[in-house]
């Protein structure tokens, strides 16, 4: 058992390392705040066969860009930007938004408000190289990007053991911490 000599000296660091703990699971998770993200789950380039003698093999790229806000608030002014325009693009689902462009060229889509667990996509298409992402953000600030890659779907059996599992997890993960706080503070 570890202890300091004084009860009142051990519950007051205790009380401390609460204290801190509370503040910030208060400040990441009790706390609404947006959580915009970016990913790009499709990218392809398909080659065109001459459809006449003579022409050439053509090459048409497809991009296609997923936002969405993860958060608990609404996001605001949402803006793409692309190096470029891009040649072809299409916003879905079908939502309001706003082409702009910066002095240098960069091309930018703005939409005005994402709601909580919403999601769209941008889906470009083009013959040439398709314009760089260059940055997502709002007024929350910098939307961060996310990896993401196909995945198999678990049995619901599995998904049910393992919440279970995590369950009894954190139910021992608690006990064993009460359980260590009453020998450091009770001896």
């Amino acid at each position: 058992m570890i202890t300091t000599g004084s009860p009142e000296v051990d519950r007051g660091i205790v009380s401390f390392v609460v204290t801190l703990a509370l503040a910030f699971v208060q400040q990441r998770l009790l706390i609404p705040r947006v959580k915009l993200r970016w990913a790009k789950p499709h990218k392809f380039s398909f080659v065109i066969a001459p459809q006449a003698p003579g022409q050439q093999t053509g090459l048409v790229h497809t991009e296609t860009l997923l936002i969405g806000n993860f958060g608990r608030v609404p996001a605001t002014n949402i803006e793409i930007f692309h190096v470029a325009r891009p040649p072809n693009f299409q916003v879905w689902p079908h939502i309001a938004y706003e082409e702009g462009k910066n002095p240098d060229g960069t091309h930018i889509i703005r939409v005005k408000t994402l709601a909580p667990k919403e999601v769209f996509q941008v889906e470009i298409i083009g013959p040439d190289p398709l314009p760089m992402l260059t940055r997502v953000r709002s007024d929350a600030g910098e939307a961060k990007a996310a990896n993401i890659a196909p995945q198999a779907v678990a049995p619901r059996w599995l998904i049910v053991l393992l919440i279970l599992l995590i369950f009894a997890g954190a139910a021992w993960v608690v006990y064993v911490s009460l359980w260590v706080a009453q020998r450091l503070i009770g001896g």
